[in-house]
């Protein structure tokens, strides 16, 4: 292990980039609740149609992510 002194602005850069990252996924964790929220309201709105029609609607961008895994694009 190395033992030296950590230089003051590369510590700033770590901390400010992590604090980015934190950020980062609390965002994502308030989009991922909106979208399932809005589907709820869907549907108990409209029923069996609330839940179909935004997955057939979902259902193009999760296959292209699919195939984008498995290539590897």
């Amino acid at each position: 292990m190395d033992n030296r002194p950590i230089d003051q602005t590369t510590a700033i850069a770590v901390t400010t980039e992590a604090a980015e990252d934190a950020h980062l996924t609390e965002f994502s964790w308030y989009i991922l609740l909106v979208v399932v929220s809005l589907w709820g309201i869907s549907i108990l709105t409209f029923g069996l149609p609330g839940l179909v029609v935004p997955a057939l609607v979902l259902l193009p961008f999760v296959f292209t992510a699919l195939m984008l895994i498995t290539v590897g694009g």
